[in-house]
């Protein structure tokens, strides 16, 4: 076993792990349950932004994270999680980035969802707020919410889980 530090291209995705690189075009299902089950970190990733090759890449990682879980039938809790951190954290730690994460002495490199967990974020495909580098704000983008008719009555609604009625 070899620690991949370049993703591997992979069904469209760029993928790695700390348990062994890619190296051909196909990923076995089981083999990616039995990486995350043994604690090992999984990335992913993509490149296409309306190129030649695929003209639907929007370069959208919660998109990807969200076609991940289906694809890889990964809708646990746990597998959720794991999912968001294949494009989060350890899409970071596959790609070597110096300084990533929010503690004292990193870059301030984030984005902030409008979501109340990386569940909800994958889900939604939540609306990115901001967008901040180096601690400066970058991007921003106000609160997403859909208003609903229906007969006389208007309501807001924004799908997210704190906001359905009990």
């Amino acid at each position: 076993m070899v620690e991949s530090q370049t993703p591997q291209p992979a069904n469209g995705f760029q993928v790695t792990s700390q348990y062994r690189p890619v190296e051909d075009d196909e990923i076995d299902l089981l083999e990616l349950f039995g990486i995350l089950w043994a604690g090992k970190w999984v990335a992913f990733g993509h490149d296409c932004v309306m190129d030649p090759w695929y003209s639907f890449g929007s370069h959208d990682m919660l998109e990807v994270a969200q076609m991940g879980l289906h694809v890889g039938q990964m809708t646990g809790v746990d597998q959720t999680l794991a999912v968001f951190d294949a494009v989060t954290s350890s899409a970071a730690k596959a790609l070597n980035l110096d300084g990533y994460g929010i503690e004292p002495g990193c870059n301030a490199d984030l984005v902030i969802l409008q979501a109340s967990d990386p569940i909800e974020a994958i889900r939604l495909r939540a609306n990115r707020l901001f967008v901040i580098r180096r601690g400066r704000i970058i991007a921003s983008t106000g609160e997403a919410k859909t208003q609903v008719t229906m007969d006389a009555d208007t309501t807001w609604v924004s799908f997210r889980a704190s906001e359905l009625p009990s």
